[in-house]
């Protein structure tokens, strides 16, 4: 009984192992079940030299489609034009840079056109990602097929047509198209696909370490460094709240390196190799810059103004109004001189600033002419005190020295406490009889002065244009009839409102002279600013043409022209300041009812 018991026992724990055992076996044979890796971000800059001088493009795809539509709806004069009007027939005589050009052009009227059928003809997405940046001295754009033989066959129809003829080679996974630019010349543009990632690249080859830099800018060679490893456009896009679907910037900081180093970056290993084959005098300047005293000097430059960023900041293709807005940052670190900068600010009215009354176009410019003396020779100082080692700088400095700014400082005495100086046109029409120039028939128009003491302006200005004193210009903002030395249909009036000086004709803009009394000269509010109506504005110039000669031949063709521009529905503002970040440039472009 024990031994039976003894074997049963044995047996079980047998049994025990050999399941044991086989289910251990069963687990190594089973392949291990992970969890899927979450998508990696695609974007370009895993083939974007970190040191390139020059880069556009983005985080996110660019919605091409989109843009081309918002394009060709907004400028929808090209529905109505035969593109091939606008240049004469491609002659065999013409040179490759003439015939390309003009097949670019006509791609590009026939994008616009018809977005998504043209996109599938060249087998480009609807969504691409694209970017166009240097890979040492060479130009490269690259962007995302959908279809990489629509691309070919649409590169065999432009050879067609241009009577042009390539040499087909080969690199790792990439194949592309070299052409010969000119006989005498090594430079040869070339046209390829990076099949790995399925993205078109365009290039130039300069002929200068052509291997490598070919295979960086096919694809087939990673970079030391790229702009994905550094993270400088999320930084870029981080700091000037761009839209991630276009960001870009020119590094001057770079360049300086590669012009004043031999091998500081990509842009200084090419120049080296390209030393030999330079012009002389090229080569010397070369030769100058990369001495210790240049390099210095520059560097110190590149310092204060490291880089130019520039961007997207609003892209609603959508809303109605719809939009897109770009801003772009001259960067500059020199504190004194951003100060000095500032100083010069002035007044820009509201209706040039920030135009809600719609004008055809209006202008300001925001200057403290006081401030100009002071500004002038406080950087003439700064300039000739400098030490400069650099033999260019130091020629540069001694033409400075020979400039002597008290004779424009002198003449800024004669426009005492002036702070600005903007128009508006609100409406023009002309007379239909024809006459060279052509008559205004009405008009609704502004110009003003912002001033800080308009009656004492006008008595110093008046010593020096005695007329002027005629007017009697009250401060309690009574309009006076300008006496104008040749006949107009309607008045022109001069008034004073407040801190400004105004001369205007028309209800729009007496209104508008009228609602400067309140705004006051102590808030500086920029330097430049430009607004304009496109279709407002084409439409007044085909009026014009209209009351002058034309021949018979260009006729229609010009009415043609112009009658369709009058229906691009887009307005523009532009507003240029001076900032602590350097000097900025706004451009909003806004789609009219």
């Amino acid at each position: 009984m024990k031994l039976t018991k003894r074997k049963a026992l044995l047996l079980i724990l047998v049994s025990v192992l050999l399941f044991a055992c086989d289910r251990k076996e069963k687990e190594e044979i089973q392949p291990k079940v992970t969890a899927p890796e979450p998508p990696k971000s695609v974007t370009l800059l895993d083939v974007v030299p970190a040191d390139t001088i020059f880069f556009s493009g983005g985080l996110q795809p660019l919605p091409l489609k989109e843009i081309l539509q918002w394009e060709a709806d907004t400028f929808n004069a090209f529905k109505g034009l035969d593109p091939k009007s606008l240049f004469p027939e491609i002659q065999e005589k013409e040179t490759f840079w003439q015939r390309m050009g003009t097949e670019l052009w006509l791609s590009y009227s026939a994008l616009l056109l018809s977005p998504e059928a043209e996109l599938k003809k060249w087998g480009i997405e609807e969504k691409p990602f694209s970017a166009s940046y240097t890979v040492g001295l060479a130009p490269v754009f690259r962007i995302s097929l959908q279809d990489v033989t629509a691309f070919e066959n649409k590169l065999d129809e432009l050879e067609a047509k241009v009577k042009i003829t390539h040499t087909s080679e080969t690199l790792g996974q990439a194949t592309y198209r070299r052409y010969a630019l000119k006989k005498s010349a090594s430079v040869d543009l070339i046209i390829g696909v990076d099949n790995k990632r399925k993205q078109a690249v365009v290039m130039l080859d300069l002929g200068v370490d052509s291997e490598q830099t070919l295979a960086i800018a096919l694809g087939q060679q990673k970079p030391e460094k790229t702009l994905a490893d550094s993270g400088r456009v999320k930084a870029l896009q981080k700091q000037y709240n761009l839209h991630p679907a276009k960001i870009g910037y020119i590094d001057n900081q770079q360049l300086i390196t590669g012009l004043t180093t031999k091998e500081g970056n990509s842009v200084a290993k090419m120049l080296q190799s390209l030393a030999s084959q330079l012009h002389l005098g090229v080569s010397a300047v070369l030769n100058e810059l990369q001495t210790d005293g240049c390099r210095h000097d520059l560097e110190a430059i590149g310092k204060n103004w490291p880089q130019t960023v520039f961007g997207y900041t609003t892209l609603d293709l959508t809303a109605s109004p719809s939009r897109i807005d770009s801003l772009m940052v001259l960067e500059n670190k020199d504190k004194a001189l951003l100060e000095s900068l500032q100083s010069l600010r002035g007044f820009i009215p509201q209706y040039a600033n920030n135009a809600t009354e719609q004008p055809v176009v209006a202008a300001g410019i925001g200057l403290n002419v006081e401030k100009i003396a002071p500004f002038l020779t406080q950087r003439w100082a700064a300039i000739t005190q400098k030490e400069y080692k650099c033999s260019f700088l130091k020629d540069i400095q001694k033409d400075i020295k020979s400039q002597q700014p008290m004779a424009l400082a002198m003449m800024t005495g004669m426009a005492p406490g002036v702070q600005g100086l903007a128009f508006s046109l609100m409406s023009l029409e002309l007379e239909e009889k024809k006459s060279d120039p052509p008559l205004p028939k009405s008009m609704d128009a502004l110009i003003s002065l912002a001033v800080k003491n308009p009656t004492v302006f006008i008595q110093t200005v008046s010593a020096l244009f005695p007329p002027l004193a005629q007017l009697e210009l009250s401060a309690d903002g009574t309009p006076v009839q300008l006496p104008i030395p040749f006949p107009l249909p309607f008045p022109v009036m001069a008034a004073i409102h407040g801190s400004h000086v105004t001369v205007y004709t028309g209800e729009k803009s007496k209104a508008l002279s009228q609602s400067l009394r309140s705004d006051s000269l102590d808030t500086p509010s920029g330097l430049l600013a430009t607004h304009l109506d496109y279709g407002k504005y084409y439409g007044l110039i085909g009026d014009a043409l209209q009351s002058v000669d034309i021949p018979e031949a260009q006729q229609a063709e010009t009415k043609a022209l112009f009658e369709a521009m009058k229906g691009v529905t887009l307005r523009m503002q532009m507003n240029m300041d001076v900032t602590d970040r350097g000097l900025e440039i706004a451009l909003d472009m806004t789609t009219t009812d």
